[in-house]
C-alpha cells in the first residue's frame, strides 16, 4: 500500500512539470507566431523585432540578475522551438 502513495506523489509531479514545460513551450510559439504577423502585416522584416526582443531581455537580465536562467531558458525554447520546425520542414 505505501508503494502506491510514493507513485501517486510522483505522478503529481511529474504532470506538473509536464505542465510548466507545455506552458512555456506555448507562450514561446505564441510570441514566436505574434512577431512573425506583426512584421508579415507591417511589411517589415522580423529580424529588427527579434532584436529589440533580444535588447529587452538583456536589459532584463542586466538589471535583475535572478532572473538570467528564465529569460535564457525561454530563448533556448524558443530557438529549439525553431530546429525542430526546420527539420519538419526539411523532411
Amino acid at each position: 500500500m505505501s508503494d502506491l502513495n510514493i507513485v501517486s506523489d510522483q505522478i503529481g509531479l511529474a504532470a506538473f512539470y509536464g505542465a510548466v514545460i507545455f506552458g512555456v513551450t506555448f507562450l514561446a510559439e505564441l510570441l514566436f507566431q505574434g512577431i512573425e504577423q506583426l512584421a508579415s502585416k507591417l511589411s517589415h522584416e522580423s529580424k529588427y523585432y527579434w532584436l529589440t526582443l533580444i535588447t529587452i531581455g538583456m536589459l532584463i537580465a542586466i538589471n535583475y540578475s535572478e532572473l538570467t536562467s528564465y529569460i535564457g531558458g525561454f530563448f533556448f525554447i524558443i530557438v529549439l522551438r525553431g530546429l525542430v520546425v526546420g527539420l519538419i520542414c526539411f523532411r
